[in-house]
C-alpha cells in the first residue's frame, strides 16, 4: 500500500484501526463463551488467533479492492481535468509542438523527478499571481520574504459582523380575493363587494460586517501588513418578528494560514520561484515520497483549506442579503479549470521552446534532477516542458482570471458603495475559489504522478502482489529446502480421547 496516494492511504489506515477494536472486542466474547461451555460435539475448532489473522487476510483483500476502484474512478477523473487543460495548451503553443500526458509519453525515470519540480514550480507561480491579485504589492512581497528568512509568515483573514434596529413598519395588505353580492331590492337592482384586508407589521434591521486579509511574522499579530481591508458593508433586513435576525455583534474567529514555506521558494534577489527535490537524501524514495515534496503537498493542503474557509465565511455574510439580484453564481470557477502545471510531456521535444519571455516567474536553475538526468543520458533532452513554456502558460492562466475580474465588473456594484456586495467582495471571491482550484489540482498532478509510477511498477512485475502472493512464494521456496520424502507434512492433529470422538485439532 506504500504507492497509494497518501489521503487514500490515511483512511485505509483509520478503517485498519476501527474494524481492529471492533474484531478484538469479537475475540474476547468468543474467548468468553469457549470457556463456560462444556465438551464440544466433533467438529473443527479454529485457534482465535489464526481467526483472526484469516480475517485481516480477508480484510486487507477488501481493502485493496476498495482502494482499487477508488483509484480508478479518481484516475477518469483526473484525466479528464487534465485533457481540458490540454485544450487551452495546444491554443497557446505553435501547432507543431505535441505535448501530451506524462502516461501516453515514452519518458525516462528522472523525467518524472523533473516533472515533480516542474509542477511544484507553476503552483507556487501560479499562488503567488493569486497574491497580486489580491492587493500584495512588491514591497508587501519584499518584506514577507525578509521575515520568512528567521520567522514565520501568516496570512490573516478576520470578519465581524453588528445588527442593529432601526425601525417598525405597519401597513394593510389587501386580499387578492373579492367577494360580490348581488340582488334586487324595493325594485332596483344593486351588487355589494367585500375583501380582507390584513394588517401587517414589519421590523427592520441594520446588518453591517466588516473583513481584513493581512499578514504578520512569527506571534507578532499586532505588526502587519493590511492587503485589503473594509468596513461598513451594510444591507437592510426585513423580519416579520422583533426577533433579531443575527446576533446584536460578532468577532469571527481569525483564519490563518502560515505561507513560510511559499515564500521560501522565493529567490529574494529576482523574486523567481526556484523549487528542487534533493534526490541525494536518504528518505527520497519517488517524486512525491520525500521530504521536499511531502512539505509541498502540507502546504497546498492547509492553504487550501484556508480558502475554502474563507470564501465560506464571505457567503454567510452574502446569504443574509435579501432579494439578491446579483449572479453570485458566476463567482464559482469553471468545472475543469486551466491548469498552467498539468502533468504534461513532449517526446522528442529537442529543446523547442515558446519565445522566450521578457519576465520569467519560474528560475531557469540547474537543479539536483536536472544535473542527475545530464549525467545518466549525456547528450539527450529531458521531455519536461522547459521554463518559457511554463512561463507563457502562467500568463494564460492570468488572462483567464483578469477576464473573468473585468466581466464581473460589468455586473456588480462598483467599490466604495455601502451595499453588502461590491466588486471587491466578488473579486476576493473569484480569486479565492481559483485559488482553491490551484491547490487541489496540485494535489491531483502529484496524485496522478505517484499512480503512474504504481502503474508502471505492476506492468514491469507482470501482475499485482498482494499479501497471498508472498505466503505462495515463501512456501514454494521452502519446498526446495527439502528433498520430497523429507519435506515436513502441514500438521493437523486431531485431539481424542478412547471411544470418544475429536474434541478440537491442533494445527500449524
Amino acid at each position: 500500500m506504500n504507492a497509494i496516494p497518501p489521503r487514500l492511504r490515511t483512511a485505509a489506515k483509520k478503517w485498519f484501526r476501527q474494524q481492529e477494536s471492533v474484531e478484538c472486542e469479537k475475540a474476547r466474547r468468543r474467548r468468553e463463551e469457549a470457556a463456560s461451555r462444556p465438551a464440544q460435539l466433533p467438529g473443527r475448532v479454529l485457534d482465535v488467533d489464526m481467526q483472526r489473522d484469516m480475517y485481516w487476510l480477508s480484510a486487507l483483500h477488501q481493502v485493496e479492492e476498495k482502494i482499487q476502484t477508488t483509484m480508478c474512478f479518481r484516475e477518469e477523473t483526473l484525466r479528464r481535468k487534465f485533457d481540458a487543460s490540454l485544450v487551452t495548451v495546444r491554443k497557446v503553443f505553435d501547432t507543431a509542438r505535441n505535448p501530451q500526458l506524462a502516461e501516453d509519453v515514452h519518458h525516462k525515470y528522472a523525467d518524472k523527478y523533473l516533472l515533480a519540480e516542474y509542477m511544484t514550480n507553476g503552483h507556487c507561480a501560479s499562488l503567488l499571481t493569486t497574491l497580486r491579485l489580491l492587493g500584495v504589492t512588491d514591497e508587501h512581497m519584499k518584506t514577507m520574504k525578509q521575515w520568512s528568512s528567521d520567522r514565520t509568515v501568516t496570512l490573516r483573514f478576520s470578519s465581524r459582523h453588528k445588527c442593529t434596529f432601526l425601525e417598525k413598519k405597519t401597513r394593510e395588505v389587501d386580499s387578492d380575493k373579492k367577494d360580490v353580492v348581488t340582488g334586487t331590492g324595493l325594485g332596483a337592482a344593486f351588487s355589494m363587494s367585500k375583501k380582507t384586508v390584513t394588517t401587517v407589521t414589519e421590523y427592520f434591521w441594520k446588518f453591517e460586517c466588516g473583513y481584513e486579509l493581512s499578514a504578520y511574522k512569527g506571534n507578532e499579530p499586532q505588526e502587519k501588513i493590511v492587503i485589503k481591508q473594509r468596513d461598513g458593508a451594510s444591507t437592510k433586513v426585513k423580519t416579520t418578528t422583533d426577533k433579531s435576525p443575527q446576533v446584536e455583534a460578532r468577532e469571527y474567529p481569525n483564519i490563518d494560514v502560515e505561507l513560510t514555506w511559499l515564500l521560501r521558494q522565493v529567490n529574494a534577489a529576482n523574486g523567481q520561484v526556484s523549487f528542487s527535490i534533493d534526490r541525494s537524501h536518504k528518505k527520497c524514495l519517488t517524486p512525491l515520497r520525500n521530504e521536499a515534496s511531502e512539505k509541498a503537498m502540507a502546504f497546498s493542503q492547509n492553504a487550501s483549506q484556508w480558502s475554502r474557509r474563507v470564501a465560506a465565511q464571505l457567503q454567510v455574510f452574502f446569504n443574509v442579503v435579501q432579494d439578491n439580484k446579483l449572479d453570485m453564481g458566476s463567482l464559482q470557477t469553471p468545472g475543469n479549470p486551466f491548469l498552467p502545471f498539468a502533468p504534461l510531456l513532449e517526446e522528442g521535444r529537442k529543446g523547442a521552446e515558446q519565445s522566450q519571455p521578457k519576465q520569467r516567474r519560474v528560475e531557469a536553475t540547474q537543479t539536483d534532477s536536472m544535473v542527475e538526468y545530464k549525467k545518466q543520458h549525456e547528450g539527450d533532452v529531458p521531455a519536461v516542458l522547459g521554463g518559457a513554456d511554463l512561463e507563457a502558460l502562467l500568463q494564460e492562466e492570468e488572462r483567464q482570471i483578469v477576464e473573468r475580474l473585468e466581466t464581473m465588473a460589468k455586473a456588480f456594484p462598483a467599490s466604495g458603495g455601502e451595499g453588502l456586495i461590491t466588486q471587491d467582495e466578488a473579486r476576493l471571491t473569484i480569486l479565492l475559489h481559483s485559488a482553491t482550484s490551484t491547490l487541489n489540482g496540485y494535489s491531483e498532478c502529484m496524485d496522478y504522478l505517484e499512480v503512474m509510477l504504481r502503474k508502471q511498477l505492476v506492468a514491469a512485475i507482470g501482475k499485482e502482489i498482494t499479501a497471498s502472493d508472498f505466503a505462495a512464494y515463501m512456501q514454494f521456496h521452502n519446498r526446495k529446502m527439502f528433498k520430497e520424502e523429507y519435506a515436513p507434512k502441514p500438521l493437523c492433529l486431531a485431539v481424542r480421547r478412547p471411544n470418544h470422538y475429536p474434541e478440537g485439532t491442533v494445527s500449524f
